[in-house]
């Protein structure tokens, strides 16, 4: 027999658990959720080891993924590296799709693509949405290769990227709907799926548990970058306004890449670039409300929760165009949207020093906490119900 239900969300844990939490408060949908453990948590719970399948009524949770990333990047054992990313879900997937009809689904498609294009073909009543949780491969190879052959790194022609820039046109054909992060993420999906419906839903800016308002200091002079230390994410363009501008001080939080170190190891001889290393975000709560601003100039990035956790914290942002973010910092006045040229750069930061600018943006950042805003989860929800009414 049968069963009829409203919603099926199928991904991987990291925003979806967001919207999973956002549908528990909506009695009236009856969802069910399918995800699977990420390698730390996997590795945290592996003793005691727990046989792991459905968590409760309205979700799966697979173990296998996790068993298999760690047999991979841990081990390096073959079987696991034959093992495709497709097969994490699909069977949980298949043999849930076989008792229970759904009005949407809501899926990320390198999960359970071809369970999912078979069940399209055959199932037009359902309204399918497909996620899309990064930026187009084919425009962060267009943007990234002449950086790395600038730096002498290796080329991302034959790298995963690359593979998976040809896997989406598969993962994509079938779906008219695509739930996006941003509207730089949909530009980019543009260049390859013109004719789509793309629902722009951000992430939104997790506001921190010990948030109090920003006062602006009599001098901006201390900014803060978290992530990743990579040209990817722009850290080279960042650092050298650093090298002009001595007294302004730049402090970095988070890894180092093995093969992007000489690269970057030379910017911490200067007494005002401090790195320190990869810290907790308990850590980054306390210290980030201590600087004026923080920096991403990412060459592209779907959000960047990073940057949205330091507005969590109350400090205003400067980000570059290819930062999904952006799209927040420019409708709330969060800070300064900059293009990726030196230029466009100085210019963002000499207004960031702006006293007057940058109360401006203090100001709209404890406005826009005051006001409760929709949570990521909370506006996915509302997305299926207007789809199913």
């Amino acid at each position: 027999m049968t069963k009829n239900k409203d919603i099926l969300l199928v991904a991987r844990p990291d925003h979806s658990i967001q919207i999973y939490r956002a549908l528990q408060n909506h009695s009236e949908l009856k969802s069910y959720y399918i995800t699977f453990k990420v390698v730390k948590d996997f590795v945290k719970k592996i003793i005691p080891y727990k046989k792991l399948q459905t968590v409760s009524k309205d979700s799966s949770i697979a173990i296998i993924p996790s068993f298999i990333q760690v047999c991979k990047k841990t081990f390096c054992f073959k079987f696991a590296r034959n093992w495709r990313t497709e097969d994490f879900l699909s069977p949980y997937v298949r043999r849930n799709l076989k008792h229970t009809s759904y009005k949407v689904i809501h899926y990320w498609p390198e999960y359970a693509y071809t369970v999912m294009k078979e069940y399209i073909s055959i199932n037009k009543e359902t309204k399918i949405l497909a996620d899309m949780y990064m930026p187009n491969p084919a425009a962060i190879l267009a943007d990234m290769e002449p950086i790395y052959r600038k730096y002498n790194l290796p080329s991302l022609q034959n790298s995963w990227l690359a593979q998976y820039g040809e896997q989406i046109k598969e993962h994509f054909k079938y779906v008219t709907d695509i739930v996006v992060a941003s509207s730089y993420v949909r530009d980019t999906m543009m260049m390859t799926f013109p004719d789509k419906k793309y629902h722009i839903i951000p992430y939104g800016i997790p506001v921190s548990p010990i948030y109090s308002k920003k006062f602006t200091p009599d001098v901006i002079n201390k900014f803060i970058y978290v992530g990743r230390i990579s040209v990817e994410k722009g850290c080279d363009l960042m650092l050298e306004w650093f090298i002009d501008n001595p007294d302004n001080e730049i402090h970095l939080y988070g890894g180092l890449l093995a093969n992007q170190k000489e690269i970057f190891e030379p910017y911490w001889k200067f007494d005002n670039i401090h790195y320190h290393g990869a810290v907790s975000r308990d850590v980054l709560r306390k210290e980030t409300p201590k600087y004026d601003a923080g920096i991403l100039l990412s060459r592209f990035d779907a959000y960047a929760m990073a940057i949205g956790e330091i507005i969590g914290c109350g400090v205003p942002v400067i980000v570059s165009e290819n930062t999904g973010i952006k799209d927040d910092v420019r409708a709330n006045g969060f800070g300064i949207v900059t293009e990726l040229n030196m230029d466009s750069y100085c210019k963002a930061m000499n207004k960031m020093k702006n006293i007057s600018v940058h109360r401006e943006f203090c100001k709209n950042i404890d406005t826009y906490i005051a006001s409760n805003p929709v949570s990521f989860g909370e506006q996915v929800v509302n997305l299926y119900k207007s789809l199913i009414d």
